[in-house]
């Protein structure tokens, strides 16, 4: 692993990045270093792509990390204010018990513990505030107006109706599922998995602003989903989850994270969804650990499904 500013500055020369500042970082409760490069808003997604093209001999993955800042203040100053590493975040997870190690190191290794089958069908029974009739009513008059054909209230309530009110999330899962194979054994491939408006639902949240500078952050991992054992999302419940839940995104979907602003989470994706089915419950863990991608653009897990299987980026959002 490259560990100093010199072998970063060599291994730069010739690119568009030779000339750009750069800065070494510590990372509080890790015997490891980051190294952070300034780079402008015209060139941030080249400058990551060059690097990125480089981590077989840095050791390093990159990340567009944090926000803009004005090109009118100090990088560095500003950099270091921002407390990019920070572990505050970490101990105040909801799961985390107390007195635990939350260094980065200590996070990687407990995330590969994680059975992320189990974990995900405990995150399914949590309650959805919506009775079993409002689901229904919903997900059919959503039905209708897209295809203008529904199933009966009646077919649909049957296979759930011991669930009335309060439902769990998997209800709520299943009765999108339900709607999704109706919509697909009723209506041609062409119609029924028509994506949605994706111009206007899955804008990337990474549009650089001229007038800002940028943060290009190489990370002590070459592994993109160990990320976020050094620089946390809002999103994670558990670190440990996320990081194991990225990392399975990876292997079905050789998934990347390009960028991260504490909020969003940016990722270039290489191999979409190869089946209706896999599109589907890739929607369903996006709904589970970045719920406001949806909910915010007033998505359906169906109408993500669509999407998923014609996007090569996913732009994820959890927010307070």
């Amino acid at each position: 692993m490259i560990n100093s500013l010199e072998d970063i500055a060599a291994l730069l020369r010739g690119t568009e990045l030779e000339n750009s500042t750069k800065v070494k970082l510590d990372i509080p409760e890790s015997s490891n270093c980051a190294f952070a490069i300034k780079v402008h808003a015209e060139n941030s997604l080249r400058a990551w792509s060059i690097l990125r093209s480089l981590v077989d001999e840095t050791e390093r993955y990159p990340v567009l990390a944090g926000e803009g800042s004005f090109a009118s203040l100090n990088w560095t100053e500003y950099l270091i204010e921002r407390d990019l590493f920070s572990r505050q975040e970490f101990q105040h997870e909801i799961y985390n018990a107390e007195n635990r190690d939350f260094s980065p190191e200590a996070l990687i290794e407990r995330a590969k513990t994680k059975n992320l089958i189990q974990e995900l069908e405990q995150h399914q029974q949590r309650e959805y505030h919506f009775s079993l009739e409002d689901l229904i009513n919903l997900g059919i008059n959503y039905t209708s107006t897209r295809f203008g054909i529904a199933p009966s209230r009646e077919s649909i309530f049957t296979s759930f109706q011991s669930q009335l009110r309060n439902v769990p999330h998997s209800v709520f899962v299943g009765v999108e599922k339900w709607l999704f194979d109706w919509e697909r054994e009723q209506l041609d491939p062409e119609i029924a998995l028509v994506p949605p408006d994706l111009q206007y639902l899955y804008l990337d949240w990474y549009v650089p602003v001229a007038t800002l500078d940028y943060t290009l952050v190489l990370l002590p991992t070459a592994n993109s989903w160990e990320t976020l054992a050094y620089i946390h999302w809002f999103g994670a419940e558990s670190s440990e989850l996320t990081i194991a839940l990225l990392q399975s995104w990876h292997e079905r979907f050789k998934a990347e994270l390009v960028a991260h602003d504490g909020l969003n989470l940016l990722f270039n994706v290489h191999q979409r969804p190869s089946t209706p089915e896999d599109a589907f419950q890739l929607a369903v863990e996006h709904d589970i650990f970045a719920g406001d991608t949806l909910h915010l653009s007033g998505i359906s897990i169906r109408d993500h499904s669509r999407a998923l299987l014609h996007l090569d980026r996913w732009c994820l959002l959890s927010k307070p």
